[in-house]
């Protein structure tokens, strides 16, 4: 296997097991026997689980950002850009029991190393920020009409799609994930 592929697989083992498990509930032994490695060579990729983590969380807050401005680009209007957006958070659960990365690592924040916090607050930033721009710009079109400064409505929505996500998994009911969508969507629009 060459390097940069044993790399890619043990980031994405790592991103696959913190979304369904956690960040305290893997190891290196975990990895290095999906991979077929021993578990010291995971350490010539990465010297510490924090410098592993924090190499997986940025990497997804760049593809996340990626997918994001693609959202931006599309001709949509905002309500439509919006609900593009959301459907973000709902692909890992998707797939299973998995959900966001960065709200699985936000709940076990306190037990993360300082490294990796930083990359979780990076990424919620980011969203949020994004978030800004769209309700700002739909608000001045006139495509949605809510309450508030568009900071607080935008902590407030990614607040919601994240316990969403921890209610969806723990009932084993993605359309609860579905529901919320839809509520925050409806609960933004104009009159």
């Amino acid at each position: 296997m060459a390097d940069t592929t044993t790399r890619d697989k043990l980031m994405d083992l790592a991103e696959r097991r913190i979304q369904t498990v956690g960040f305290n509930a893997f190891s290196y032994h975990d990895l290095a026997a999906e991979v077929g490695i021993k578990t010291a060579s995971i350490h010539y990729y990465f010297p510490s689980k924090a410098d592993l983590v924090q190499a997986v969380v940025s990497r997804y807050r760049q593809r996340f950002n990626l997918q994001l401005a693609a959202i931006s680009d599309s001709r949509r209007a905002s309500p439509g850009k919006l609900q593009d957006f959301m459907e973000l958070f709902q692909k890992p659960l998707d797939s299973g029991k998995a959900i966001c990365l960065c709200g699985m690592l936000a709940s076990d924040y306190e037990a993360i190393p300082e490294v990796v916090q930083g990359e979780v607050r990076r990424f919620f930033s980011d969203v949020e920020a994004w978030l800004v721009g769209v309700l700002r710009q739909a608000k001045a079109a006139g495509e949605l009409d809510f309450r508030g400064k568009p900071e607080a409505v935008a902590i407030g929505i990614v607040a919601a799609l994240e316990g969403a996500l921890l209610s969806a998994r723990t009932f084993r009911q993605p359309e609860r994930f579905l529901t919320s969508i839809r509520w925050i969507l409806d609960s933004l629009q104009s009159a």
